[in-house]
C-alpha cells in the first residue's frame, strides 16, 4: 500500500490518510499481509516502523517541483522498496502520490489505484491564476498516465467525471470506511450547536461559513459553532459563539458528531467527504453544498445549498436549527447509506478486487 499515511502514534490528519489507515487496519484484520510505504512528514527523516498491521516505511518526499518532474524523485526512492517487498498487489492510495508507484509497478505485480480527491481542483484551489491552471493541466497529465497503466481504478465516488480527466479502462466504485465508533455512539444533541470539521483550506469553504455566521446568530442568538480539527497554528476566528478543538481520533469525533444539532459542509469542492458518511452513521443532520460529488451524494440525505453562497448557507442552517425544515427523512436516508461504509463491506470489496486482478480477470 503506497500513499499518505499517518506516523504511528500521531493523530490522523486529513481524509485521505484517515481513509487509508482504516483500510489497512481492516485488511490486516482480514488476514492480508501488509507493507505500507508513505511520504515522511515535512522535516522528518526516513524511518521504518513495525505495527500490528504490518511494516510501515516512511520515505523522504521533500524534493522541489515534484509534479513538474513527474514525481521522479519520489518514484526513484520508492520503487526499489516495492521490488524488494515482492508483493502480489501494489495498491496506490491517491491518484498521484500512490498512483505513480502503482503505475510503475504494473510490470511487477497486479496494480490498482484508489482515487479519493480531485487533483485538478486541488491545484486550482491552492494556486491562483495562470500558475494554478498550469499545475492543473500537469495534474491531468499525470493522472491520465496512471489510469492508463494500472490494472484497475477504485473510485470513492460512483461517477468518474467528478474527479478524473478521462474514463479509466477498468473502474470499480468502493466507498470509504467509516469507523465502527460512529455507528455505536448515542445521539445527545446540544441545542443549536453547529459542527464544522474542514480546517482552513480555501476549498473547504470556512470563509463562506464565516460570512454566514453573523446571520445565523441574529436569527438564533444562542447558536454555537464548534470547529473540530482546527489547526493549532491558525488563529481562532473572532466570531460570537465559536469554539475550537484540535485534531480528534474516531471516538472523540464520533462524540462531537453525537452532540451536534447540525453538521455543516460548506466546501467549494468535494468528491466524497468521509465526514458526510460519518454524520450519516451517527444520525446527525447535515447541511452541505452541492459542490462536486456532493451533488449526487447529498440529496435526500442532507439539506443541500448552492456552493459559494453565504446567504443560502445561513438560511439553511437557521431552518434546521429552528425546525423550519424537518430533517427526519434526511437522517433516515443517511443511516441507510452509511451501511455501505462499514469496514466488513469495504474490506470484502477489496479482497474480491485483489483476487480478480491477481488472477488477471
Amino acid at each position: 500500500m503506497v500513499g499518505e499515511f499517518p506516523v504511528p502514534g500521531a493523530p490522523v490528519a486529513g481524509g485521505p490518510a484517515n481513509a487509508t489507515e482504516r483500510l489497512v487496519r481492516g485488511l490486516a484484520r482480514a488476514g492480508v499481509e501488509m507493507t505500507v510505504i508513505a511520504p515522511a512528514p515535512n522535516g522528518s527523516r526516513a524511518e521504518t516502523f513495525r505495527a500490528d498491521y504490518g511494516e510501515i516505511m516512511l520515505v523522504s518526499n521533500h524534493a522541489r517541483l515534484l509534479a513538474l518532474r513527474r514525481m521522479r524523485p519520489w518514484r526513484n526512492a520508492v520503487f526499489p522498496l516495492v521490488e524488494a517487498a515482492a508483493p502480489d498487489v501494489v495498491h496506490g492510495q491517491g491518484v498521484i502520490t500512490g498512483g505513480a508507484i502503482a503505475a510503475d509497478a504494473a510490470r511487477l505485480a497486479a496494480s490498482v489505484v484508489t482515487v479519493r480527491g480531485n487533483a485538478r481542483r486541488d491545484a486550482l484551489a491552492a494556486y491562483p491564476g495562470l500558475f494554478g491552471k498550469a499545475r492543473a493541466a500537469l495534474a491531468d497529465h499525470l493522472v491520465k498516465h496512471v489510469l492508463s497503466n494500472v490494472a484497475l481504478t477504485v473510485n470513492v465516488h460512483p461517477d468518474w467525471r467528478v474527479n478524473l480527466p478521462s474514463e479509466p479502462r477498468a473502474l470499480v466504485y468502493v466507498p470509504n470506511i467509516v469507523d465502527e465508533a460512529f455507528f455505536g455512539v448515542m445521539r445527545a444533541p446540544v441545542e443549536s450547536r453547529v459542527l464544522f470539521c474542514g480546517g482552513t483550506r480555501r476549498i473547504k469553504g470556512f470563509d463562506l461559513l464565516e460570512q454566514a455566521w453573523p446571520t445565523v446568530r441574529r436569527a438564533v442568538p444562542g447558536a454555537t459553532l464548534r470547529l473540530a480539527g482546527w489547526p493549532d497554528v491558525a488563529p481562532r476566528p473572532q466570531l460570537p459563539g465559536v469554539e475550537t478543538v484540535g485534531i480528534l481520533g474516531p471516538e472523540a469525533l464520533a462524540e462531537e458528531l453525537s452532540l451536534a444539532h447540525l453538521v455543516v459542509v460548506p466546501s467549494r469542492y468535494e468528491v466524497s467527504p468521509i465526514l458526510l458518511a460519518e454524520a450519516w452513521a451517527v444520525g446527525a443532520p447535515v447541511v452541505a453544498t452541492s459542490a462536486g460529488g456532493m451533488a449526487a451524494l447529498a440529496p435526500r440525505a442532507a439539506v443541500v445549498v448552492p456552493p459559494e453562497s453565504p446567504s443560502a448557507l445561513a438560511g439553511a442552517i437557521v431552518d434546521v436549527l429552528t425546525g423550519a425544515v424537518d430533517t427526519t427523512e434526511h437522517v433516515r436516508a443517511g443511516r441507510e447509506r452509511a451501511a455501505a461504509h462499514r469496514e466488513d463491506e469495504v474490506v470484502g470489496e477489496h479482497l474480491s478486487i485483489y483476487d480478480s486482478i491477481v488472477r488477471g480477470s
